[in-house]
């Protein structure tokens, strides 16, 4: 399967996909300072925490609108895979089978 055609160069993105990463891209700077220690654990519970509220909004049983929490669940995602990232890179800069020569 191809994926040609899938990526826009930012110049022809439809004005919908640039505003939606906007939203998401504000959410995830907005809330990235928090949680960062945390285990995967908690990080898959407040992604869980937020697709609860996403189904409630949905059924029109809760306050925020549908929009809110699919950006909230962006959020979560793209800080939780930066804070993977940076553990990733802590653990090959500390690793202690390597010795300095």
């Amino acid at each position: 399967m191809s994926n040609k055609g899938t990526c826009f160069p930012i110049w022809r993105k439809p004005d919908s996909l640039r505003k939606a990463e906007m939203r998401v891209s504000l959410n995830a700077e907005k809330h990235s300072h928090k949680h960062r220690g945390r285990s995967d654990d908690f990080w898959m519970m407040m992604l869980m925490e937020e697709v609860a509220e996403l189904v409630l909004s949905l059924r029109g049983e809760h306050d925020d609108p549908p929009e809110l929490e699919l950006e909230e669940i962006a959020g979560i995602c793209i800080n939780w895979l930066a804070k993977r990232d940076e553990q990733k890179y802590r653990n090959v800069i500390t690793r202690k089978d390597i010795k300095p020569k």
